[in-house]
Formats: C-alpha cells, sequence, structure tokens
C-alpha cells in the first residue's frame, strides 16, 4: 500500500489562548483506492481537530484535512513536536510531524537585548498634557504677577 503524508506549514507559532490550522494532504500512489484516519499524538494544553477526520482517497488522487490547533491559555510555552498520524487499516500509517511554537503574551517573547515599551498612546498623552497643563498655569501666575507689580 502506497500513500504519502504531508503537512503545511510544516512549522507554526502559536500564542496561549491562540489557534492555527495545517492543511494535511494525503496522496494515494496504490492501486486501490483507500480510506485514511487522521489523528496526532498528544501534547499538554493543546487540542487539536482534523476537519474532516477520515479521508476516502482514489488511486492516484491526493486528498486533504484542515487540521485545527487550539492552545490553552494555561499551556506551558515552548517548542514542541506535533506528530500526525495517517492510518489505513490493515495496511499501516504514515508520520509527519510539524513544530509547533508555543508563545505567552507577557515580555519572555522578546528577544534577548530587545526593547519593549509597554506605554499605550492614551498613557503616555495623559501625563503629557498634565505637564503641559501645569506649565501652563505656572507661566499665566508668573506672568500676572509681573504685571501686577509694575
Amino acid at each position: 500500500m502506497y500513500f504519502s503524508l504531508h503537512a503545511d506549514p510544516s512549522s507554526l507559532t502559536l500564542t496561549l489562548g491562540s489557534s492555527g490550522q495545517v492543511i494535511v494532504s494525503v496522496s494515494n500512489t496504490g492501486g486501490v483506492q483507500i480510506t485514511v484516519t487522521l489523528s496526532t499524538s498528544s501534547i499538554s494544553g493543546v487540542s487539536t481537530s482534523f476537519s474532516p477526520e477520515q479521508l476516502t482517497v482514489p488511486q492516484g488522487e491526493t486528498r486533504q484535512s484542515t487540521l485545527t490547533i487550539s492552545v490553552a491559555k494555561s499551556a506551558t510555552p515552548g517548542t514542541y513536536e506535533l506528530i500526525i498520524y495517517a492510518t489505513v487499516d490493515p495496511f499501516g500509517n504514515r508520520t509527519t510531524a510539524i513544530t509547533l511554537t508555543v508563545l505567552s503574551e507577557g515580555y519572555e517573547n522578546v528577544p534577548v537585548g530587545g526593547y519593549v515599551n509597554d506605554y499605550s498612546l492614551f498613557e503616555m498623552i495623559v501625563p503629557l498634557g498634565i505637564s503641559l497643563t501645569i506649565m501652563a498655569v505656572v507661566f499665566a501666575l508668573t506672568y500676572c504677577c509681573k504685571i501686577r507689580r509694575k
């Protein structure tokens, strides 16, 4: 039984609480139609689902399934190998792997030597506005006091 399995992309980067998709292709190079059941290895905090989970692939053709990978907010950031299994009973299986990188949403994703400006525009403008207002009041008081002295 000859069939091949391919995943595109072969690597995926997701942040905690997000999801992404991979296209899984099964090509049948054998002499008969096959029915392929797709599954993945497990990673703590990561869930996977195929649409469809089972493919009927005629001789000489290719069929695709969409693998959705969801990362829980409680998952541990890191780089993992997610193995995709394509099983054809009773003929055996094929595997391919994708590299899954899980990133948190915090500062630990900043490259070494990187710089993070965590101020929003509002947080920068309000203090500036307050400072300018105080300067304007001080200037006005100083100017008014000089006029009264003369």
